[in-house]
């Protein structure tokens, strides 16, 4: 709970105040990946299985629309590790596997909100990434390509990513993170060619069920879902928002919450924060709604909905 107080304060405090590369990945209209619930692997958020390496090594990462750098733990350990569920990822058993220097624009550019770069100190002068999170997790480590497998007919070549050497805070069990922001690091923006930057995702209702991650345009209709398009937050080049137009509770809309009190700052969809936050104002008027449909629900209904809530 701290740790995400900490994430959203990080959030806030950003909005307060070209790393142009080509892709090799072949020319489909899009992919999926299945999407898990990270309680598998002790996780609050949500896990996808991509291959690195030639020969590729399967890695369970934590996707994440509120960051950008796509990272794993990689051998030899330089500073902290901490518990995964897979294998460590070992660049030296890879043949596709090679550092960026210092002196690569790929390195100069790097830089971001929460990314710094610089150089080790080390004969070859290797890039050197330092990744800062809201909930002061963090990884070091070097800028790296490699060969990352999506599915199997799906490869991009020369990936950019971070092959991290000095990782800390509560990934649990996962093997790094997926980064899906904005930024012309992430995954997205790697592969816009091909998925021409469009991704979509729907997460696993249950521990036992499955979700998914998808690049590109799906061609998959199902009458049950609908989709909500993602915008783009004014002044931030990582976060997504979501143009709220309402709020209802018992199929009642909030009078008092309207799309002009979303306006103003918008509002930010991030897959790694766990918790909903609202405005003090719209959170009192959800809460004060909440409380009188729920004093007017039979008792049976409640004990079933909470019942449901706890299994």
């Amino acid at each position: 709970m701290n740790l995400d107080n900490e994430r959203v304060k990080y959030i806030q405090s950003r909005l307060s105040k070209n790393l142009g590369r080509e892709n090799t990945v072949k020319d489909l209209d899009s992919t999926t990946l299945p999407a898990e619930s990270g309680s598998l692997i002790g996780s609050a958020n949500y896990v996808v299985v991509v291959g690195l390496g030639t020969p590729k090594r399967d890695l369970s990462l934590v996707f994440d629309t509120g960051s950008d750098l796509t990272w794993t733990q990689c051998e030899p350990c330089a500073g902290s590790y901490y518990k995964q569920q897979d294998a460590i990822f070992d660049p030296s058993k890879s043949s596709s596997y090679t550092n960026i220097t210092c002196t690569s624009s790929l390195c100069t550019q790097l830089t971001s909100d929460g990314i710094k770069s610089e150089c080790s100190s080390s004969t070859d002068a290797s890039c050197i990434y330092d990744a800062k999170y809201g909930d002061n997790s963090s990884s070091v480590g070097f800028l790296s390509q490699e060969r990352l497998t999506i599915t199997a007919t799906d490869i991009v070549h020369d990936f950019l990513f971070g092959c991290g050497q000095d990782n800390e805070g509560l990934f649990n069990g996962s093997a790094g993170l997926m980064g899906l922001g904005r930024h012309p690091i992430s995954i997205v923006q790697q592969t816009s060619s091909n998925y021409n930057k469009i991704f979509s995702y729907c997460l696993p209702a249950t521990s036992s069920s499955l979700g998914h991650l998808t690049f590109g345009a799906s061609a998959a209709t199902n009458a049950s879902l609908i989709y909500t398009p993602l915008s783009t937050i004014s002044g931030d080049n990582t976060f997504y928002g979501l143009d709220i137009v309402s709020i209802s509770v018992g199929g009642t809309k909030l009078p008092a919450v309207s799309s002009s009190t979303f306006s103003a700052g918008g509002s930010i969809i991030d897959s790694g924060t766990v918790i909903t936050r609202l405005a003090p104002t719209v959170y009192a008027a959800l809460r004060s709604a909440f409380r009188r449909v729920w004093r007017s629900t039979p008792l049976p209904t409640r004990l079933a909905y909470l019942t449901r809530v706890m299994i």
